[in-house]
């Protein structure tokens, strides 16, 4: 890599905390389907199944300082002997800067884990969302915080678009879900 490039690294993360009314089946059960729970980070064109718990997340076309980049990321999803959900990015490309290839390094590793009280269920998690960049012209000539101000500000903006979602499906699907196991044991289909 060109020595007169200037480095920049960033770097957001998010929390999250969902409470989740109790079902027929336990939340760790829904865990251990992860092609359930991708479905409630991404809308179904955006996501697909490439192996066995692995998915390509093809994220929002994202806008920084007059450039326009589609990320597309590939994710290993398990669920661990912890009783947690992990995901970790294995791969990456940034359509629209096809030339910068060489120039990026993506990861993203996140968690969720059920907590039980004698009401709920409480899922907690958090995922981290870093870029490290070689930053080509015109970019490495501006003040390097209004560069990093804008990307970590497309980062959190990606990462709480992703969050909010799960906040706005998991617990729904989860029932759906539960609904539906309830469904096939009556029916003597499962």
């Amino acid at each position: 890599m060109d020595q007169r490039m200037k480095q920049l690294r960033l770097i957001t993360t998010q929390a999250v905390e969902l409470r989740v009314p109790p079902q027929s089946f336990p939340i760790e059960d829904y865990l251990r389907s992860p092609d359930r729970l991708m479905r409630t980070l991404a809308p179904s064109e955006n996501l697909q199944l490439i192996a066995t718990d692995r998915y390509r997340l093809t994220i929002a076309p994202l806008s920084v300082l007059s450039l326009t980049i589609t990320p597309i990321v590939d994710l290993n999803v398990w669920f661990d002997s912890t009783q947690k959900v992990q995901i970790e990015s294995v791969a990456f490309e940034m359509h629209g800067l096809e030339g910068f290839r060489d120039r990026f390094d993506f990861k993203l590793l996140g968690e969720l884990y059920p907590i039980h009280t004698p009401r709920e269920v409480l899922l907690r998690g958090s995922a981290l969302l870093r870029i490290d960049l070689d930053l080509p012209m015109p970019f490495r000539v501006m003040p390097q915080s209004v560069v990093e101000g804008a990307g970590n500000a497309v980062l959190n903006a990606t990462l709480g678009s992703i969050k909010g979602r799960m906040l706005q499906n998991l617990v729904r699907d989860y029932q759906q879900w539960s609904r539906e196991r309830s469904g096939a044991i009556a029916m003597g289909t499962d």
